[in-house]
């Protein structure tokens, strides 16, 4: 259902690549002849799986270690530091049930924050100068119909969210969907 030049002219990060949409996300860009560089944290193995099957389906990707709360490791590596790119795909995540129905953790919601507010600002003013035009942030339905045992999730979501349309006022070219 992709079209082999569909994405032709994207320059794709692909940050959680390994798993769920991130490698969903992976293999659609990769259809559509996207440059694509995807991450993984922890999922080295499921990594190689997902490159090798792009690339016996005709397409390419490169997968580097790099856990988006490690700043100096995300900006070490040559794969992303030296690359323009114009697609972010924001993928990164901890475990999201983690929380205790009822029971507020400030220490869960610090760990989500980070992962949904405060390191995806840094990336995404870092790549915003270097010319990144378009960003998926996917939105998630605990924003609303709150779980009790998700709360700290769902507010960190919704602060990311909240991020995102500052991010587009403060980069008049970006679009975050």
């Amino acid at each position: 259902i992709v079209k082999k030049s569909e994405f032709a002219d994207q320059y794709a990060l692909v940050l959680g690549g390994s798993r769920g949409l991130g490698e969903v996300t992976c293999k659609l860009l990769a259809a559509g002849n996207a440059n694509v560089v995807a991450t993984y944290a922890k999922g080295k193995d499921d990594a190689n799986r997902i490159e090798d099957e792009i690339v016996l389906k005709g397409g390419d990707v490169k997968f580097v270690q790099c856990d988006v709360l490690d700043k100096s490791q995300f900006m070490r590596n040559a794969k992303i530091r030296d690359q323009r790119f114009t697609h972010l795909y924001y993928f990164p995540t901890p475990f999201i049930f983690s929380g205790e129905a009822g029971v507020f953790s400030k220490d869960i919601f610090y760990e989500f924050c980070k992962y949904y507010v405060t390191e995806f600002f840094e990336i995404v003013d870092n790549l915003a100068c270097k010319g990144l035009k378009r960003i998926l942030y996917p939105s998630s339905i605990a924003i609303e119909d709150i779980p009790l045992n998700m709360a700290e999730y769902a507010i960190s979501k919704s602060a990311g969210e909240t991020l995102c349309v500052i991010l587009e006022k403060k980069y008049s070219d970006l679009i975050v969907n």
